[in-house]
């Protein structure tokens, strides 16, 4: 079972052999044996930068979409089932921008304080971007003391957003 965000992943092979699945795609090699490059998703990710839908860059190997679930048979056969669909609610239809960042803010805020009820220490990955700024945001009004954050840099890239990432640190 995937998560219905798709936070987590889970990657699977499946052949008449049988199945394998983990969370992380280097697992596979635990399978003793090699599996070929899939060349669309290769293309995918250098038009993309990202591979969309379940591809993955080993031929075979698939990432079960957010909110499904691998149903075997006995046979052997795996299938991805949906078990959650994100439904757009009809009372949020036509909201103010005022009332529409209310409910959002209010929501971001619950979501951290979740998030937060922790019996290990809690982190942030940074990056320069909206999401990381609010949920550094929500986490500060809730938290004591200095919250560890980790970002990744890229030296000379147009992906560098260290700057940024400085900045929004020295900010909260």
């Amino acid at each position: 079972v995937r998560d219905r965000w798709g936070i987590k992943p889970l990657f699977y092979f499946n052949d008449r052999s049988g199945l394998a699945f983990g969370s992380e795609i280097k697992v596979f090699r635990a399978l003793g044996r090699t599996f070929d490059l899939d060349k669309a998703a290769l293309r995918d990710y250098f038009s993309y930068g990202y591979l969309p839908g379940s591809e993955t860059f080993l031929a075979g190997v698939t990432l079960l979409p957010q909110g499904c679930f691998l149903r075997v048979s006995p046979s052997g056969a795996a299938a991805a089932k949906r078990y959650h669909q994100f439904e757009r609610k009809a009372e949020w239809e036509g909201l103010s921008l005022e009332d529409a960042k209310e409910v959002f803010f209010r929501k971001a805020e619950n979501a951290v304080k979740l998030s937060l009820r922790s019996d290990v220490p809690v982190g942030l990955f940074l990056s320069g971007g909206l999401d990381s700024n609010i949920l550094l945001y929500e986490a500060r009004k809730h938290m004591t003391g200095s919250i560890s954050s980790y970002t990744v840099g890229f030296e000379g890239s147009s992906f560098d957003e260290s700057a940024l990432v400085r900045k929004l640190a020295a900010d909260y």
